[in-house]
């Protein structure tokens, strides 16, 4: 799987709110002896929320998408020492765009184009699933904001994210696993994945 199976990896975990992603990211990065890294990094994290709640959807657009390039120059410096864990990348910033202006999610791939060079690929993207009676359970007590709220709690919303996310997929070449958590404990996942990232390294 991997170009050189000496060198350290950079790993990602995508999917809907509610699947597991930072928790998984942060158990995977231990098991592994990695770094995880928290997307948006800062200083990006330090606006996010002002972002969202001020940003035209161009500029929101833009945001998120510089973060990833943040994200990726972070993580290029981290590989030369150890392996690198994210939860959340480039598509995720698409899917969710997509979904919130309800557009076309291959509408957006050439306005990534002229920057794919500064975003270097993960040797593995974990996408995780969730069913929609789960991530609400798992959800029902989390604080967010109102928009962030309306767009959990919208079966619409929720399902276009999921249509956006399975599209956006194939816009990059990388491996992709995908694991759904509805009934599968945090523990198990991990060694899946511990278990896909040792068979790369011998391949």
């Amino acid at each position: 799987m991997y170009r050189d199976p000496k060198r350290h990896i950079f790993l990602v975990l995508e999917g809907v709110d509610g699947t597991g992603k930072t928790t998984i990211a942060r158990r995977i990065s231990n098991a592994i002896g990695g770094q995880y890294v928290k997307s948006p990094p800062q200083p990006f994290a330090g606006i996010k929320q002002h972002v969202l709640e001020t940003a035209t959807p161009t500029a929101r657009f833009t945001y998120f998408l510089c973060s990833n390039i943040q994200l990726s120059s972070l993580a290029e410096s981290l590989l030369d020492r150890s392996h690198v864990v994210s939860d959340r990348y480039i598509w995720s910033t698409l899917a969710y765009h997509a979904a919130i202006e309800n557009i076309t999610p291959s509408r957006l791939k050439h306005l990534v184009a002229p920057f794919q060079r500064f975003l270097i690929m993960p040797d593995l993207v974990v996408f995780l699933t969730v069913g929609r009676e789960v991530q609400l359970l798992r959800l029902k007590d989390r604080v967010d904001d109102k928009l962030q709220r309306d767009l959990l709690m919208s079966d619409r919303f929720q399902q276009r994210l999921r249509k956006a996310y399975r599209s956006v997929r194939d816009f990059f070449k990388v491996t992709w696993m995908e694991i759904d958590t509805s009934h599968t404990s945090v523990s198990a996942t991990v060694h899946a994945i511990e278990e896909v990232i040792k068979q790369g390294s011998k391949t």
